[in-house]
């Protein structure tokens, strides 16, 4: 019997290319059946006057001072008020530069700062108005992790006089920030502003800074839900080896701040925040371990979602709710 002839190559290559672009076709409509999310990705945009942002040296950008007219999905506009030294107003007016009164700083992300809530949804501005015979202020800052707050804690107590108190807000997701996750420094393009992404590592155990430019995101994976699938899978393996200390930087870096506001004669207080369940309990033991002072906000408030921005962010009740929290365990996180 005959053998049948062998295909033309040619034959051959159109057969599977037309394979390969239906394999990419189903694959590209099961992803996005499955909710493949859309690249999401965060620019700081500081190169422009008119940002509320503008590059900073050590910590990678910072709140730039001036009144900006906002509007985030979901909320009503809003408006901030930063005022100079990278933070945001905790009254009506900025204190002198030879205020003589006691300082609580109050140093980590967009929760602190209050994003998408005006001057006076913040907690900080509420703990101001409850004090005032205290200058409390606001580092917080849109994107900080666990580093940056140390950063800017450090200007902060080289300016204050000795006896300052120091809270900073811990959420989960700063392990991330402070180990350069590709979820915290992927960026649509390399910043040409000087903004940067500022992590840690440990080197034989001992923390060591470093920065990124961030993560560019390939062309084709804004087109193809397959290729940014490749993408974030080979991100993934290249971020392995720091991402999987984030926990152990995280802590080293809480363990500095800690030694640094005994050396500057200042209470330091972790308010422990948003966490996973799993978490919140080795945190706890974490800081008790070192003689870290915090505050735990383990409250059934936390998972309120009318007490929740759409994003997430705690909106003004939530806000003010916190500023109690602090108040009630602030002396006894003080006497740890």
């Amino acid at each position: 019997m005959a053998k049948k002839p062998p295909p033309k190559r040619s034959v051959l290559i159109l057969a599977r290319t037309i394979t390969a672009i239906v394999s990419l076709a189903l694959a590209e409509v099961l992803l996005g059946l499955l909710g493949y999310p859309p690249w999401r990705y965060q620019q700081i945009s500081s190169g422009e006057a008119a940002s509320e942002y503008q590059p900073d040296p050590e910590a990678g950008w910072a709140n730039r001072a001036g009144v900006y007219n906002m509007a985030a999905p979901g909320t009503a506009p809003f408006r901030y008020t930063n005022w100079t030294q990278g933070r945001r107003a905790t009254s009506e007016q900025e204190p002198a530069q030879d205020d003589a009164r006691p300082r609580v700083i109050v140093v980590g992300d967009s929760y602190v700062y209050g994003y998408g809530l005006g001057d006076a949804g913040t907690f900080a501005w509420r703990m101001q108005q409850a004090h005032p015979e205290v200058q409390v202020s606001n580092y917080g800052t849109p994107g900080y992790g666990t580093l940056q707050s140390y950063i800017w804690m450090d200007r902060a107590l080289q300016a204050a006089p000795a006896g300052a108190g120091v809270f900073y807000l811990f959420n989960g997701f700063h392990e991330d920030r402070n180990a350069a996750a590709p979820s915290w420094i992927r960026v649509g393009h390399h910043p040409n502003n000087g903004v940067f992404f500022p992590y840690a590592v440990l080197d034989d155990g001992a923390l060591e800074s470093k920065r990124s430019i961030g993560d560019a995101i390939w062309p084709i994976s804004r087109k193809l839900r397959t290729a940014a699938m490749l993408e974030e899978y080979y991100e993934m393996a290249e971020a392995f080896p720091r991402v999987y200390k984030k926990r152990a930087v995280t802590q080293a870096i809480l363990v500095r701040m800690h030694h640094l506001a005994q050396l500057s004669g200042a209470k330091f207080t972790v308010i422990l925040f948003d966490l996973d369940a799993k978490d919140r309990p080795a945190y706890r033991h974490f800081l008790s371990s070192k003689g870290i002072a915090f505050i735990d906000c383990d409250h059934p408030e936390l998972n309120d979602k009318s007490l929740r921005q759409p994003d997430g962010h705690p909106n003004a009740k939530l806000n003010s709710l916190l500023a109690d929290w602090i108040e009630a365990g602030s002396v006894t996180a003080q006497n740890r």
